[in-house]
């Protein structure tokens, strides 16, 4: 396993590399969870309109926009 140590930044993708950069399953699995869990926010947001489920579902919403 590759160990980068914390004090050196990441490097972003260069435009110059002579192949594109491909996304990894771990990538891919964490995106389709991110949208199962709005789909599961939005489900419940759907059911109830009231401002304390509008407030709820905001404060949730931004931490996995975030992420």
């Amino acid at each position: 396993m590759l160990k980068v140590p914390f004090s050196v930044p990441l490097r972003l993708r260069q435009a110059d590399e002579p192949r594109p950069r491909h996304a990894t399953w771990f990538e891919l699995f964490f995106d389709l969870v991110l949208v199962a869990v709005v789909i599961q926010m939005s489900h419940r947001l759907a059911e109830d309109y009231s401002w304390t489920r509008v407030l709820r579902f905001a404060l949730l919403f931004l931490p996995i926009w975030w992420a």
